[in-house]
């Protein structure tokens, strides 16, 4: 057991924002949830507001304790799966966590048994924060691991639906008055429920589902410690102004060594304006990378980054499940930030130089031929027909 400060809170959204793969919901609305903290590193917030909801949820030097899977105990309560779900573009307009809190709340009421700790769903910039909130809010521990060690376009690509745990019932809601639930026996058919729903949602909505003993849940996450690492890469951008790319993403690739992940830099270029459609609760887009030699590489999205292509080979670079991770240097701090795809416009980031990194999956995702049959499809869907092959620098 540990406890979480702020600080350690905001850290966990600048790494798990990089760690996101371009998705796991925006970086300025996890970082307006937490709100524009000052630490030990000046004023982190990119959002101009200044009302915080974790200032609301803790008080001054209070914590939120995070748990290991060993440290689970049935005798407090069932552990649930809290996240929101939707569109990026459309969660840009968040500015509270009460969707997540409802769908929580509707879970637990309708489950009859008590919930006594909340997981995240993905590794992202708002789903790695929104389980941390509830968790500030219903005054119970938060797991440290996740169903995929980055963030996912779909349910059906997480070790939770690997592991077959029943999804029966999922909830999906807006408000405590606004929401609805569904009796399904997969996570495919979670899916093919929520999305629909999402439309009549603006696009976005509290989700909670997966509900958990502590033998479920020690067999549905074998991917663990994601929020620590998050931390760990979050203080190391936090702390990056004044220092050079180089050496940032020289130390980010030796944590997630260190970590047992195989990772480096792609790419780099300035980013040109995405082209992007919003359809059945997807961002779907093209991100172009033009490097100064002209030479360009080409990001196809479903939420998150699937693929890098290279139309001057007319190869992948990088397929999903491996993760394809955003840098750019911010013009006022200097630092080293993370985005996400649904940040690039309003961030100002169109014209910038960026890096992209990639990471290798989790053997959890890259070795369950379930999981990579779902990768597969979406990438197919996106017209591309590609094997999988690990990421190697």
């Amino acid at each position: 057991m540990r406890e979480l400060t702020k600080e350690q809170i905001l850290n966990i959204c600048y790494g798990a924002t990089f760690l996101g793969s371009g998705g796991g919901g925006p970086f300025t609305t996890g970082d307006h949830l937490i709100g524009s903290l000052q630490t030990t590193q000046g004023p982190l917030g990119l959002s101009k507001i200044v009302t915080s909801l974790i200032d609301k949820s803790l008080a001054d030097g209070a914590t939120v304790t995070v748990n290991t899977v060993d440290e689970v105990d049935d005798a407090n309560g069932l552990t649930v799966m809290v996240a929101f779900m939707g569109s990026p573009d459309a969660m840009l307009k968040l500015d509270s966590i009460e969707p997540a809190i409802a769908a929580f709340d509707k879970l637990q009421e309708q489950l009859g048994q008590t919930i006594g700790y909340v997981i995240p769903v993905e590794v992202g910039g708002l789903n790695s924060i929104a389980p941390i909130l509830v968790a500030a809010e219903k005054g119970i521990p938060v797991i440290d691991a996740d169903g995929a060690g980055r963030a996912v376009p779909s349910l059906t690509m997480t070790t939770f639906a690997a592991a077959e745990v029943s999804p029966n019932p999922t909830v999906l809601a807006n408000s405590p008055t606004y929401g609805t639930s569904a009796f399904v026996k997969t996570a495919a058919e979670a899916e093919a429920f929520a999305r629909p729903v999402l439309s009549v949602f603006g696009e976005e909505a509290g989700l909670a589902m997966w509900a958990m003993d502590k033998d479920t849940l020690d067999g549905a996450v074998p991917i663990r410690d994601t929020l620590q690492l998050a931390e760990d890469l979050g203080a190391i951008l936090t702390s990056s102004s004044g220092q050079s790319t180089e050496v940032v993403i020289r130390t980010l690739v030796t944590k997630l060594t260190d970590s047992g992940l195989t990772a480096g830099e792609i790419f780099s270029g300035e980013v040109q304006t995405p082209e992007t459609k919003t359809q059945g609760g997807f961002d779907f887009s093209t991100v172009t990378l033009r490097a100064t030699d002209d030479t360009e590489v080409w990001i196809y999205v479903q939420n998150e980054n699937l693929i890098v292509w290279n139309p001057q080979t007319t190869e992948s670079m990088i397929t999903a499940p491996d993760s394809i991770c955003y840098l750019y240097v911010d013009d006022v701090s200097g630092s080293i930030l993370p985005f996400s795809n649904a940040d690039i416009e309003p961030m100002g980031i169109v014209g910038k130089t960026v890096y992209l990194i990639g990471i290798t999956a989790r053997p959890a995702l890259s070795q369950s031929l379930t999981i990579v049959n779902s990768f597969k499809k979406s990438l197919a869907d996106l017209g591309f027909r590609v094997p999988y092959s690990p990421f190697s620098p």
